[in-house]
């Protein structure tokens, strides 16, 4: 992947440029497939024919604070994994739960949902990120 802004080759997975210091789509000087000079006005790059369109950041229907409260009070039991989308982890949360040995699996699960969450690290089941409207 190319930074937009510098066209320099950066990680796919980079979340700021490392050489211009800008997010890695918010430039228009360059195409991220292939590194060509494009103008603010091309939709696709001429060299390799990529869509050079933003794409719009789709949210969750599913509130971040209502997934880390719940996760909080009734996060052994998995009903935030419910809430999210997640029920074959719901089930399996259950039934640690119920059983001696697992409990304590559980409560640990439990709280690493609940920092994910609230790091924004967690996704709804369909791949969104939670929404922290109210």
């Amino acid at each position: 992947m190319y930074c937009r802004n510098c066209g320099s080759n950066i990680d796919d997975k980079a979340v700021v440029c490392v050489h211009c210091g800008c997010r890695p789509n918010d430039g228009t000087k360059y195409c991220p497939k292939c590194g060509a000079a494009t103008s603010e006005e091309q939709i696709i790059c001429l060299n390799c024919g990529c869509s050079l369109k933003k794409e719009p950041i789709v949210e969750s229907k599913r509130n971040m604070y209502i997934a880390a409260l719940l996760a909080l009070f009734l996060g052994t039991l998995g009903i935030h994994d419910f809430y999210l989308g997640y029920t074959k982890q719901g089930v399996i949360k259950i039934i640690l739960t119920v059983t001696a040995i697992g409990s304590a699996i559980s409560v640990i699960w439990s709280i690493v949902d609940l920092v994910k969450i609230l790091t924004g690290d967690k996704k709804d089941a369909d791949g969104y990120p939670l929404s922290k409207d109210f």
